[in-house]
């Protein structure tokens, strides 16, 4: 079976692109109070963690439920004894 690609062929370097006179030199970021909060993300960053939060409240509250729920199952309840009018109980 022939292949479709055919050999590998040598290819001209490439050279890096010279920046522009324009701009003179590379943009820098602008830091401080400049820039906002949503900008940097920090926010999401504490969505993010009051969502965990909230999602571990909610699971261990499910389970605190089912436990709660789930020992009247297996704990036992009050009895009563009847007894009869021949005597039988």
């Amino acid at each position: 079976m022939s292949t479709l690609l055919g050999p590998p062929q040598a290819s001209a370097p490439v050279e890096p692109a010279l920046p522009s006179a324009g701009h003179g030199g590379p943009r820098r970021r602008r830091g401080g109070a400049a820039s906002s909060l949503l900008a940097r993300g920090e926010p999401m960053v504490w969505f993010t963690g009051a969502g965990l939060a909230l999602c571990l409240v909610m699971i261990i509250g499910l389970l605190a439920f089912v436990f709660y729920q789930g020992t009247a199952t297996f704990w036992p309840g009050p009895l009563t004894q009847v007894k009869t009018i021949d005597g039988r109980t």
